[in-house]
């Protein structure tokens, strides 16, 4: 028995049938007949739509549906990809660079803000970033821009005032969230970080309902930023990521990938706190899937990996990945504990010696997927090409 039916379209990445949508994202209907279609899309109600982190634009269609999983064949649908102007601040930095080769390679036009030259090209221009520490005119960067993606902040530094903070995190944020409102820009993706819900370590698994509880003055400053955007009015998505992994970080990252290349054993193998890591290429993808949809809009959401990891497992890894035994010998942690905390840095313990597993379950509830898994992550960070290519 055979029906009509019109599709139903909404703006927020899903569609009445989670069935059709399969076939649209695998490009089972564009360019020719379709196979076992379980809706149709009316050709008077034709409208664009989200569909996972890319837009498009249905055009003509006509369809006749018999039982959900028959195979009847429809007329062809034409599906033409949207793309939008993005402005990402900090763009030369680790995570920068990754997000604009993500934003580009997904057929967006990025206009790369930072304070060194960075890379042009087909969908890629740059532009200079002024210095956040001063009275910053945004409203020459946003000319034309349909999405900004605000990465751009004074990161973890010695000797850095909470004034530094204030006016480069905060203010800096205020200004451009206040120019993204006075030029519509659709939505604002402001790059918090998870030190501004839980600090660097926590007791229990971290959740955006918790109370936030900021403990230094950088994340002091990045909630205080989150709170800013929300006042001006512009729609917008808070990310609040933990430590981000991937080839080429920085700082935490890279220190330890230095402790585990040296020739020596490491005194980690009884340590079993877990902590959240995210793979700069789930933090692109949470990204991309942030650009638009009702589920991310106006919503703050953490972002890690699935599953946690222990140190002794992260170091393992680390050497699993260089071709090397894991080399761990067991150390109580207390004894390890009382070593640095009596140089002065309980800070670092709090790092290596307790626990930060935080819950990205909002942000995959919305319908992010991460497809990197931490631990084959971590190893493709220190393979050598030719095993990484394998």
């Amino acid at each position: 028995m055979m029906e009509h039916v019109s599709a139903v379209l909404r703006v927020d990445g899903r569609s009445r049938s989670k069935w059709t949508m399969r076939q649209l994202i695998r490009g089972k209907i564009a360019g020719g007949p379709v196979s076992g279609a379980g809706v149709a899309i009316n050709p008077a109600n034709s409208s664009s739509g989200w569909f996972g982190t890319r837009r498009y634009r249905i055009f003509t269609v006509s369809c006749i549906s018999a039982l959900r999983h028959s195979a009847e064949a429809c007329e062809r649908v034409r599906i033409i990809r949207m793309s939008f102007r993005i402005l990402v601040t900090g763009s030369s930095g680790f995570i920068g660079e990754a997000v604009c080769s993500a934003l580009s390679s997904a057929g967006h036009h990025v206009r790369a803000a930072s304070r060194k030259p960075g890379s042009v090209g087909n969908n890629l221009e740059w532009v200079k970033l002024p210095d956040l520490e001063t009275q910053v005119d945004w409203h020459p960067l946003l000319e034309g821009i349909d999405i900004v993606v605000h990465l751009a902040a004074i990161a973890h530094r010695n000797r850095v005032d909470s004034g530094n903070y204030t006016r480069a995190n905060r203010l800096a944020t205020k200004g451009l969230a206040e120019a993204c409102r006075h030029h519509a820009v659709k939505r604002l993706i402001f790059m918090s970080s998870i030190g501004a819900q839980a600090g660097s370590a926590a007791d229990s698994v971290v959740t955006e309902n918790d109370k936030a509880c900021p403990v230094t003055a950088y994340d002091r400053a990045k909630l205080e930023a989150e709170k800013e955007i929300k006042r001006s009015g512009v729609p917008f998505t808070i990310l609040r990521p933990v430590i981000v992994y991937g080839p080429g970080a920085k700082a935490n990252i890279a220190l330890i990938v230095r402790i585990a290349g040296l020739p020596i054993p490491l005194p980690f193998g009884a340590f079993r706190n877990r902590r959240s890591l995210l793979s700069i290429g789930n933090l692109s993808e949470a990204v991309l899937f942030c650009l638009s949809g009702d589920a991310t809009l106006n919503q703050t959401f953490i972002v890690s990996d699935p599953e946690p990891i222990t140190i002794a497992e992260i170091f393992a890894t680390l050497r699993e990945g260089m071709g090397r035994s894991p080399g761990l010998i067991s150390i109580p942690p207390a004894a390890l504990k009382a070593m640095v905390i009596a140089t002065g840095r309980r800070s670092l313990w709090d790092r290596i010696g307790r626990e930060l597993v935080a819950s990205s379950a909002s942000l995959q509830k919305a319908g992010w997927s991460p497809r990197v898994e931490t631990k084959a992550g971590l190893r493709a960070i220190v393979e050598p090409p030719s095993r990484s290519s394998e």
